[in-house]
């Protein structure tokens, strides 16, 4: 999910944020392999305090994961090479083929349904970027302007391919059943922002102050009502309320998403490279390996999935009609950590001993 940087160039934050998010991202997916299919967190009506928290907590994930691709690529930029740049082309290429085969497969271990989630974003955003080589200041002006255009023209749910760029989408491409949850156009422009702000993640304080600023756009946004489809419910009170407000639209993300989230993951990176280091070591194992947690963790959390939903509920798919689970998505999610964790620090180990070998940047 990152470019391959050396163990002397390391951000010790930025690494830290990283291995948060994979550890949210953990979560994210537990729930997901043993929630009931028609279930939703996020509906206010049914969704309990603590089962939203487990939903809400994981966006933090995509726009980190992609915000700090963005900045690997700045912080390990070498000189000005041929146009297209080979390097971040052959990436966003390898990300996506990952992302549409083996990926695809460990969501259902089949091939029923081609899906394009996250990866698909980071590389056909990486795509883009090896061919449009902008200077920083062209990365500011797409990275801010590409939300703020979505919030200002009236964008109507585009279908088909073009709906696989500029939105999340689901249908049938011939006889391709595909699910896009992640639009690349929207997700280029965090892309780009990354890369952009990738020099700054060095000072720490430059790196709060950017987070303090987005997190007050967002207020202000949020206040004035703008940069947003979904307009805020006046009807609901106490804990559906405060979740309404700080749950701005994903599907695409709107300017108030990323704004809030954006500015969460920037303002975490002081304090987590203050963490003690028995708090703080484990985090930066997995953050130096995130595309190796990523490929690891699915099929595993996969199967965790099964055996405890036949365990509970007697088959291997949850129930359409059951209630979640909160203590088994829990305990899945535990256990999935504490078998990969250890097959994570073997990998970084395995890379820290070969810098800069050509498998680095693909695992």
């Amino acid at each position: 999910m990152s470019a391959a940087v050396t163990s002397a160039a390391r951000l010790v934050g930025v690494d830290r944020l990283r291995g948060l998010v994979t550890v949210l991202m953990a979560l994210d997916h537990a729930r997901h392999f043993l929630q009931p299919e028609h279930a939703d967190p996020e509906n206010l009506a049914q969704t309990t305090p603590l089962y939203l928290l487990s939903r809400w907590l994981t966006h933090l994930c995509a726009p980190a994961f992609v915000l700090l691709a963005g900045a690997a690529l700045a912080l390990s930029q070498r000189s000005a090479g041929p146009w297209p740049d080979r390097r971040v082309l052959k990436r966003g290429l390898w990300l996506i083929f990952i992302e549409l085969t083996y990926v695809s497969f460990c969501w259902q271990f089949g091939f029923d349904r081609v899906h394009a989630g996250v990866l698909w974003a980071i590389g056909g955003g990486m795509v883009l970027m090896s061919l449009l080589p902008l200077p920083r200041a062209g990365l500011v002006v797409v990275g801010l302007g590409l939300p703020l255009l979505w919030a200002l023209l009236p964008w109507s749910h585009p279908l088909g391919p073009v709906g696989a760029l500029l939105w999340s989408w689901s249908g049938a491409l011939g006889p391709i059943d595909i699910g896009v949850s992640y639009g690349v156009i929207p997700w280029f422009g965090v892309l780009c922002l990354g890369r952009a702000l990738g020099p700054a993640l060095r000072d720490p304080a430059r790196a709060l102050g950017l987070g303090a600023a987005s997190l007050g756009l967002f207020a202000a946004l949020r206040l004035v009502g703008f940069g947003d489809p979904d307009a805020l419910n006046p009807a609901l009170q106490g804990w559906r309320a405060a979740a309404d407000l700080l749950n701005p639209s994903k599907y695409p993300p709107s300017l108030q998403f990323q704004a809030l989230f954006l500015g969460l993951a920037l303002a975490l990176i002081t304090p987590l490279r203050a963490l003690p280091g028995r708090l703080g070591a484990p985090l930066e194992v997995l953050g130096r390996v995130p595309l190796f947690f990523y490929f690891v963790h699915l099929p595993i959390y996969h199967v965790i999935g099964r055996i405890f939903s036949m365990l509970h509920y007697g088959v291997a798919q949850v129930p359409a009609d059951a209630a979640p689970a909160l203590h088994l998505m829990a305990l899945s999610w535990v256990l999935g950590l504490a078998v990969v964790y250890p097959a994570c620090r073997a990998w970084a180990a395995h890379k820290a001993r070969h810098p800069g070998a050509w498998w680095g940047g693909y695992l």
